[in-house]
């Protein structure tokens, strides 16, 4: 579990690496000590770290963004796989087996991600419909669908 310490110094590391106008907030701080005790201090250094070097925005995160990205990062951790990673794995099976041979995703560790994985190509209409479909389309379409069903378990 984060201690308040921890939480207090990725908190001043946010402020310290944004743009002047933000300032110390204890309101918020003390959100942050509320809402990230959940989480272990390495999960909220990898999304701190996230946050401020890999994130493409410039605001502020609220602790919301915080608890979002520590709950990806400990998914992350249990094998599952960003909507990105899924739709690699997806398009490696196409380019390798084609609609002819089953696919195997043998990349794929967790069994929850496997399934949605197969839930969608069915959905989709099955692997040869999948296989046929265009791939700039199969590709927006397949990392649309896994996100909802990704954010379905953030939330759960």
């Amino acid at each position: 579990m984060a201690t308040p310490d921890k939480v207090e110094a990725i908190y001043n590391l946010f402020i310290a690496n944004h743009n002047p106008y933000v300032k110390f907030n204890p309101i918020q701080l003390k959100l942050w000590k509320k809402g990230l005790d959940d989480y272990s201090d390495d999960v909220l250094e990898r999304a701190a770290f996230w946050w401020i070097y890999k994130s493409n925005t410039t605001r502020f995160p609220l602790t919301g963004d915080i608890i979002n990205t520590c709950a990806r990062m400990v998914l992350e951790e249990d094998g599952y796989v960003d909507k990105h990673g899924a739709w690699k794995v997806v398009e490696s099976e196409i380019l390798n087996k084609g609609y002819s041979r089953a696919p195997e995703f043998k990349n794929i560790t967790h069994s929850v991600v496997k399934l949605w994985v197969l839930q969608i190509i069915k959905e989709f209409g099955g692997w040869r419909e999948v296989c046929m479909m265009d791939s700039g389309i199969l590709r927006n379409m397949f990392k649309k669908r896994y996100a909802e069903l990704y954010e379905g378990e953030l939330i759960s």
